[in-house]
């Protein structure tokens, strides 16, 4: 059986479409009480009996912002910012990548219908370390779901690339904290207005036209330029740790 060596990868299913793409947040607030009730809590002569905790949290991009005050509003010692109360959470797991339309939808339904793909889930925090897996070469990858921990513990080389302008994944929220937590991974970010479908194929006039998101970049990005930059780096990589 071939002996696998090297894995790439292209890290385009985000769960994100580029026309959803938040950078700028909507703020939800809201109020949870903990050890509500609890006897066996040294409450220190409190009245409430509860620890009353106000959370502030990133909201769905309808969300509508109010005042907040610290305080009652009528009698306020401070202003706490425009917050809307108890607005919808903006979830990154609630939309499908556009080249994959319905994807999280059609995972929604299987976990409630497909009992092989809830056992899959089940063991989705369980090692998955393969030591066929000899170097790893990421193109611009999702931080989702990885802990540092977990993170922490490969020990092949990595080499990471990523674009400076992608609204899909960007790099200080992923390829970012992934190179800091691989041990000895390596992170170059390519500058200007290269994206996340940057990587794709180039494309023909027609795709361009039917699907400019995954196919259209910013002005001044030479795409076949930027394959040429990645597909060189990735092969010195795998000759640099794989013929040994």
């Amino acid at each position: 059986m071939a002996r696998t060596t090297a894995l790439a990868l292209l890290a385009t299913a985000s769960l994100i479409p580029m026309a959803q793409a938040q950078t700028t947040y909507h703020v939800g607030v809201t109020s949870r009480t903990f050890l509500g009730g609890d006897a066996t809590y040294d409450w220190r002569g409190a009245k409430t009996h509860a620890l009353l905790t106000t959370i502030w949290y990133p909201a769905d991009a309808q969300a509508s912002e109010t005042q907040q005050w610290v305080g009652d509003a009528e009698h306020a010692f401070a202003t706490a910012g425009r917050a809307d109360r108890d607005a919808q959470l903006w979830d990154l797991l609630c939309y499908s990548p556009p080249e994959f339309p319905g994807l999280t939808q059609k995972a929604i339904a299987l976990s409630s219908t497909d009992s092989t793909y809830r056992a899959a889930l089940r063991k989705s925090a369980d090692s998955h370390c393969d030591s066929r897996i000899r170097a790893v070469f990421a193109i611009a990858p999702a931080y989702i779901r990885l802990t540092r921990q977990s993170l922490g513990e490969i020990s092949v080389p990595v080499e990471i690339v990523a674009g400076a302008g992608d609204p899909i994944l960007p790099p200080a929220s992923n390829a970012e904290i992934l190179a800091h937590s691989i041990p000895r991974a390596k992170l170059t970010i390519y500058p200007g207005g290269v994206a996340h479908y940057t990587f794709l194929d180039t494309c023909t006039a027609g795709g361009k036209s039917q699907n400019p998101g995954l196919c259209v970049d910013a002005p001044g990005v030479d795409r076949d330029a930027v394959h040429a930059e990645a597909a060189g780096a990735a092969v010195a990589f795998f000759d640099e740790h794989l013929k040994r």
